[in-house]
């Protein structure tokens, strides 16, 4: 989207910024939010970037633009759904409200280079480009040391690995396992369930009756084997 606006050959068109389709998208966003834990980057953003659009936007009565800002922008679709997307948002909570801050500010900040336009799709990759710099890059190579059915349906896999990490109790890995996969892919995000202090990394997994082709191809693990283990957050 943002190089056919750069090129000329296109725009994006965001449908959902409508006051039709406000209260779909506010409910869906914020469960959305809720699911992935990322209200202080959300409220980040919020802040911000309503600041942000007040301050450069002074031509246009305070009440009037921020019932358009809500009402009639991608503001909270791109809040809700893109800006929060994990994969491309940094790992710890402090980063995570530094980068809703920045692409807040960017947000409502009008101005041009050239043929580049302060758009939402250039917001994001800026802030993209942020988290990239900020996130871990490191990977793990975790070695399956046991297996541990807990109770039926539920397990505890234990990895080992040569090199250590830092992380604080509650956090999550994102877990790469190389396997014939289903549409979700080869990824999942997985809480660390041991304590920092230990020497090993485990994983408590509840595998239902028809589970994903990740967690059949872990539950076929053997003691040996090996998974990739990164993005601490």
């Amino acid at each position: 989207a943002f190089i056919l606006g750069l090129t000329g050959l296109g725009f994006a068109s965001w449908w959902v910024g409508s006051t039709a389709m406000l209260p779909v998208v506010l409910i869906v966003g914020l469960l959305v939010v809720r699911k992935i834990r990322r209200f202080s980057l959300f409220l980040a953003f919020i802040i911000t970037s309503t600041a942000s659009i007040l301050i450069f936007n002074t031509g246009f009565p305070g009440w009037s633009i921020f019932k358009d800002l809500i009402a009639s922008w991608p503001i909270v679709f791109f809040a809700t759904i893109m800006l929060t997307e994990p994969l491309t948002s940094p790992p710890s909570r402090k980063l995570q409200v530094t980068y809703g801050a920045i692409v807040g500010i960017l947000f409502g900040i009008p101005f041009h280079f050239g043929p580049i336009y302060n758009t939402p799709e250039f917001t994001l990759i800026v802030g993209n480009i942020f988290s990239y710099l900020v996130s871990p890059k490191e990977k793990l190579v975790l070695t399956l040391k046991e297996k541990i059915q807990m109770a039926p349906l539920v397990y505890d896999f234990i990895f080992t690995s040569v090199d250590r990490i830092k992380f604080s109790a509650g956090q999550y890995m994102e877990w790469t396992l190389g396997h014939k996969s289903d549409s979700r892919g080869m990824r999942r995000y997985f809480t660390v369930a041991s304590s920092p202090t230990e020497n090993e990394f485990h994983i408590g997994v509840k595998v239902p009756d028809e589970p994903s082709s990740f967690k059949k191809a872990l539950l076929a693990m053997k003691p040996g084997d090996e998974l990739l283990a990164g993005q601490v957050a």
